[in-house]
């Protein structure tokens, strides 16, 4: 299982005494150098289908999570039936191993 954490930037940024930005900065670099360590890659779409052919039994999650109103582009992040802020997102995993095959992120329509 791995640890979630699904508090805000500026919920992150107060109990650490830090600003928003600051935190943004380093998530940013702190995945940019767990992806370039290569330890962190994804299957992708391919994985979806074994050797002969036939799907893998996979399990997906997808959800939309409300954001901030960005300043610029806003009908590209509106969602749902009640128009709030969103960014909306994708899980792909494989149900025997339970590793994660594909995630995506739709910021833009």
């Amino acid at each position: 299982m791995l640890p979630r954490e699904y508090r805000t930037y500026f919920h992150i940024g107060t109990s650490w005494e830090l600003s928003e930005s600051t935190i943004c900065r380093i998530v940013n670099k702190t995945e940019k150098m767990l992806l370039q360590s290569g330890n962190f890659r994804l299957k992708g779409k391919k994985a979806l289908l074994n050797q002969a052919e036939i799907p893998v039994i996979t399990v997906m999650d997808v959800t939309e999570t409300l954001i901030e109103r960005p300043q610029k582009k806003q009908k590209d992040f509106l969602g749902g039936k009640r128009g709030y802020h969103t960014l909306k997102s994708q899980l792909v995993a494989d149900q025997n191993t339970e590793e994660i095959i594909c995630v995506c992120l739709l910021w833009e329509r």
